[in-house]
């Protein structure tokens, strides 16, 4: 607090209050005509402890909706493209609430009554990104002494009740060794030039599929017999020519993978398929940044881009038709980082190293696959024993 004489001979006080949520410059009050120093001085104080006790009017009211837009440009400076996409998104969700709204006239059972609502439509994990983009702006908020409670602070996700379950049932969805054999047999047959190379790779590495889409023949490896993981392909609009490539998605999924003896045949007499199709388009093939020799898998109409998810589905979608046995599975590209796991499991692989590989600090869906293939092989090997004692 500063207190001083004006030209008039009065005295006057001057306080902080916190900086501008706009321009994050220091703000402050001053009021003046006070005959004495002392009598500034004490106003001041009293003035100064209203404000701490958070009743003193700011200068600049701040809607929830104005702040939470000026929140997400400083967060899109330093977030991935995708983590950004999701929190505006979410923030979409809290406007219906709040946009309008002075920050500062948010409470907490407003804010608790807004998480109920969406309960009643959105899923708990939904919900749970929400809050947590709420409670980064909210935060964001006391750091420029905006305000000076959290609304978020103790206010709770809305989860069902737990029921009991059994554990077999909530087992991911993978595809049996036969099926996946018949699945890569028909692509091989049946399919056009990347389906089988491209479903190998995934059936045998595990790999996401934007990790697989953003593989560039510089990340295999054909002397060490490794894929190394580095990025994966950001591409929301499905449009070949419009990708980003990003980090992927955890600091555990940049890691390199060894490839089985069969998947580097495949791929090296792929590589040599595709590089009869960079001679022949010359400079209209596509290179993204930092490469000399392309993608490893790329769409057909625009040479040298990398392949969409939406046609990678299109293209399993297909063969699935044409498969010798039925499937009653709805197959997707994150099937095969499943089919991975459990035949990894079965091979008596353990755990940690089934989630090294597919790059996994902690993956529940993961352990629950195990888990369900370690039983079974545990059943059969009860009944094997059982057999060998009680021979007739």
């Amino acid at each position: 607090m500063h207190v001083y004489k004006k030209p008039s001979g009065l005295w006057a006080y001057k306080i902080d209050i916190g900086k501008n949520p706009r321009t994050g410059k220091r703000q402050q009050k001053e009021k003046g005509g006070f005959k004495r120093a002392k009598d500034a001085r004490i106003a001041g104080e009293e003035a100064l402890q209203q404000y701490r006790n958070k009743g003193f009017a700011r200068p600049e009211a701040v809607t929830f909706g104005d702040f939470a837009q000026e929140w997400l440009k400083a967060y899109a400076a330093v977030a991935k493209v995708s983590s950004v996409r999701i929190r505006k998104h979410q923030l979409g969700h809290l406007n219906r609430y709040f946009e309008k709204i002075p920050i500062q006239e948010i409470h907490r059972k407003q804010y608790q009554d807004a998480l109920l609502s969406l309960a009643k439509t959105l899923a708990p994990n939904t919900i749970s990104g929400i809050h947590a983009t709420a409670k980064m702006i909210f935060k964001r908020a006391i750091e420029y002494e905006l305000i000076y409670s959290d609304p978020t602070e103790f206010a709770t996700v809305p989860r069902p009740k737990r029921k009991i379950v059994d554990p077999d049932e909530n087992v991911p969805a993978y595809l049996e060794k036969s099926q996946l054999l018949d699945f890569l047999e028909t692509a091989k047959g049946k399919g056009i030039m990347p389906d089988y190379p491209l479903f190998t790779l995934l059936a045998y590495t595990g790999l996401r599929i934007g990790e697989a889409l953003a593989l560039t023949w510089e990340d295999i490896d054909f002397k060490q017999n490794v894929v190394k993981v580095s990025k994966t392909l950001y591409n929301p609009t499905n449009n070949a020519e419009k990708y980003e490539l990003l980090p992927p998605k955890t600091e555990t999924s940049v890691r390199v993978v060894t490839m089985p003896a069969h998947l580097g045949k495949v791929l090296a007499a792929f590589k040599f398929q595709v590089s009869k199709l960079r001679i022949e388009y010359k400079e209209l093939w596509h290179y993204p940044k930092g490469s000399k020799l392309g993608f490893v898998f790329t769409a057909p109409a625009h040479p040298g881009h990398p392949l969409t998810q939406r046609l990678v589905q299109t293209r399993i979608d297909r063969i699935q038709r044409l498969m010798n046995t039925p499937v009653s599975l709805h197959i997707h590209p994150h099937i095969f980082r499943h089919t991975h796991a459990s035949l990894l499991a079965e091979a008596g692989i353990d755990l940690v190293q089934i989630m090294k590989r597919l790059g996994h600090a902690d993956d529940t869906i993961t352990r629950q696959i195990y888990l369900h293939i370690t039983k079974t092989l545990a059943t059969e090997t009860a009944e094997k024993f059982d057999k060998l004692l009680n021979k007739a």
